[in-house]
């Protein structure tokens, strides 16, 4: 099967290349204007951005589900050297891929290359492809552009080469993973399933066992070797998944999400309306798809029909939609409107199949297809689409060079993380100028998946107007858009605006409460109990205005550890003690040192005067020393014994390894949001990161290419040896017969 068979793929790649230089060449929009464009900063220093300093208070990266680790962004990242060409690089590229694979994929059903030009055209311009492009949501954008190629591998399974086809299908899918394409996996996984579903459904109305057998095995092919192949990004992000606000199952409304949820009242307006949406097809296309019932004794026509129908119940709120949110994995999305995808890609082939059925009953077919192709794309790019042109989506360095806020706050060689005022849950505006300057950023940054202690810390420093807080996070700058008045804050200057940027805050405040990044607490506090009790009587501490953070620090332990004797003052919140640690607490008070309540005089109350009068005589805290200070190493030497405090989260994750003059120490959780450690004076503290889920993913993602690879291969090697088997026996014959 060679080029020439394929022609007809070269109206997909202009009806491509003409989208991208009218909508998307040199644009900065949607999500590449908010985060992406970050990342992709981040992506230029480190291939593997194991972690990132610069990043939502510090941050796992390349673990995050959304994020790609390997695929064709990553590639451009290395080999173009603006950013944002890199990026409209990669909505092309994956334009193309969406397209050829939808006009592959009808042209393996149908046979017709008027049904594959029409499907291409009409899956990249339709539905939450053109959805996600348009709206430049790149995790979106990766894995639907990948979709129809499982499907086209997993068809072709049905057919012929049942191992080879599946595991490239399994490839494929494991790609949708690795490319950051999480949001939009479990739907088309559910997309191939009803497909193959009724595939099996048709094999055994005809008690084809055979063939039922040979459905079920591209399943369980499809399932092992996409987990296998994906490993070396899922692992990592199902550890990170763990630790982030999607541990548990999201509630129903947020797996809903009215706010992008579509109704069945709503389905005329968003399929045939003007403006974006998720379910955009219009009439031209609906037309098409109908048209497909021509040939409805088809089972891949009915087969896409099925499973565009379900996608669509799915997305209305129907029975189905509950039943499908008590799956696993499904239980943690958020955001109906993702089961949308296999609807889209159904329609555009069926569209494609449709135009075939018409086209065929024309002498002029060629004209005729000509004709379909306009008409989609007088509709849905004359009618249906009006993108909005925004200033700043253009000179993106001439931006950075013109923000003469952030330039100056990137002349400070300290360390230290910015705030922007009234942005206390996420920064996006902030982030694509901050990161080229290397400005450590406090807000949040990274998605729509947060850690609930870090995302619940800064909102209520916002909510207080805390510059205590801020200062404890090590933010040393806050910047408004209008002036403010918060005590702690000083006014340094209002800067000229960037008339191109994005960011018009001008106003810059330093903190007077700052914190360094490394610092050593010689009277910390220790705050016993479980962890809703524990947290909300440390921040009730913490906010208490004779609380001085230049003295203070507190840790949260859940029971009293074996060096409770380290600490100047334990505060008991919740849980039960024991005999054990009552004799601790006895023999800590009997040294001198504060208990709340004092258990030691049977009391159950705190003594409120007492507790403050001890944050007043604290000591104050001494700055370490940071002798090296990496993305994935920290050193720090203490300079006084006590509690360091190091402003990273590296308490949170156990790829953090730390090490006091080179022997393992215990991580603390230490003024909510920071990493603690017991410490004399002169010791050497390392932090390291040690990324073991990825090593582990990876050795997996290894053994499954090879296994892979010798299922493929191993009917070859056996008949080559079976061929030199032969040949041998023959020679031995031959011998034989001259005897």
């Amino acid at each position: 099967m060679g080029f020439s068979e394929h022609k007809y793929l070269a109206v997909v790649l202009v009806a491509a290349l003409a989208f991208y230089f009218l909508f998307v060449h040199g644009r900065l929009y949607g999500e590449i204007n908010g985060s992406f464009i970050s990342y992709g900063t981040v992506w230029k220093g480190s291939f593997i951005p194991f972690w990132t300093p610069l990043l939502s208070g510090g941050h796992p990266l390349y673990s995050q589900p959304e994020i790609p680790l390997f695929g064709i962004l990553n590639f451009l990242m290395l080999i173009v050297p603006d950013i944002v060409l890199a990026f409209s690089l990669s909505v092309l590229a994956h334009l193309v891929i969406a397209g050829v694979g939808a006009a592959l994929l009808a042209k393996e059903f149908s046979g017709s290359r008027h049904a594959a030009v029409v499907s291409g055209i009409a899956y990249m311009f339709i539905g939450t492809f053109a959805y996600a492009t348009f709206s430049g949501i790149l995790p979106h954008l990766y894995p639907l552009a990948f979709f129809p190629w499982i499907m086209l591998f997993a068809f072709k399974a049905t057919k012929a080469n049942l191992l080879r086809n599946s595991l490239i299908a399994a490839a494929f899918s494991a790609f949708q993973l690795i490319s950051g394409g999480t949001i939009y996996f479990l739907w088309s996984f559910l997309g191939i399933g009803v497909f193959l579903g009724m595939y099996f459904l048709f094999s055994l109305l005809r008690l084809q066992r055979k063939e039922m057998a040979k459905i079920a095995a591209i399943g369980v092919v499809l399932i092992i070797f996409t987990l296998g192949f994906s490993a070396v990004k899922l692992m990592p992000s199902m550890d990170f998944n763990k630790l982030s606000n999607r541990a548990d199952s999201v509630g129903y409304e947020e797996y809903i999400w009215r706010f992008t949820h579509i109704t069945a009242s709503q389905i005329p307006s968003k399929m045939f309306g003007a403006g974006v949406s998720s379910m955009r097809v219009g009439v031209v296309v609906t037309l098409l798809a109908a048209a497909s019932l021509l040939t409805w004794r088809r089972k891949y026509v009915l087969a896409l029909g099925v499973m565009a129908a379900v996608s669509l119940l799915v997305e209305i709120e129907t029975p189905l939609t509950k039943l499908i949110h008590h799956l696993p994995g499904f239980d943690k999305t958020r955001q109906i409107y993702h089961a949308l995808a296999p609807f889209s890609l159904g329609i555009a082939v069926l569209a494609g199949v449709g135009s075939a059925n018409i086209v065929r009953k024309f002498k002029t077919q060629n004209i005729v297809t000509a004709v379909v192709i306009l008409l989609i794309l007088a509709e849905l790019f004359a009618i249906g689409y009006d993108i909005t042109k925004q200033p700043f989506e253009k000179n993106y360095g001439q931006q950075i060079e013109d923000n003469q806020l952030l330039q100056h706050i990137s002349r400070d060689e300290d360390y230290f993380r910015m705030h922007v005022y009234g942005e206390d849950f996420v920064g996006l505006s902030l982030a694509k100028y901050a990161v080229p300057l290397d400005i450590r950023l406090l807000d949040w940054t990274t998605s729509n998946i947060w850690f609930n202690d870090y995302v619940q810390f800064t909102a209520i420093a916002g909510q207080q107007n805390s510059a205590k807080m801020w200062g404890m996070a090590n933010v040393k700058y806050v910047a408004s858009r209008e002036n403010i008045s918060v005590p702690g804050l000083a006014f340094v200057k209002k800067f000229e605006e960037c008339s191109l940027c994005d960011l018009k805050g001008s106003y810059l405040y330093q903190n007077e409460l700052f914190l360094p990044e490394a610092y050593v607490v010689r009277n910390a506090t220790l705050v016993i109990g479980d962890e809703a009790g524990s947290f909300g009587n440390t921040y009730a501490v913490i906010l208490d205005p004779f609380f001085d953070s230049s003295r203070n620090a507190v840790v949260n332990l859940p029971e009293v550890p074996d060096d409770v004797n380290d600490y100047d003052m334990v505060l008991l919140t919740s849980g039960a003690l024991s005999q054990e640690d009552v004799q601790m607490l006895f023999s800590f008070a009997s040294a001198g040192k504060i208990i709340q309540p004092n258990i030691a005089n049977g009391s159950n109350q705190v003594d409120l005067a007492l507790m403050r009068q001890f944050f007043g005589s604290a000591e104050t805290v001494s700055e370490a020393r940071i002798v090296e200070y990496q993305p994935t190493r920290v050193e720090v030497e203490a300079a006084a014994s006590g509690l360091l405090v190091l402003s990273e989260k590296f308490y949170k994750f156990r790829e953090w390894e730390v090490k006091v003059n080179g022997e393992k120490a215990e991580k603390l959780k230490a003024n909510l949001i920071s990493t603690g450690l017991l410490v004399e004076k002169g010791d050497i503290v390392t932090f390291e990161y040690v990324p073991k889920a990825f090593y582990r993913g990876l050795a997996v993602t290894a053994l499954s290419i090879i296994a892979a690879a010798a299922l493929i291969f191993h009917r070859f090697f056996f008949s080559l040896i079976k061929l030199r088997g032969g040949k041998k026996r023959g020679g031995i014959d031959k011998v034989g017969g001259q005897l």
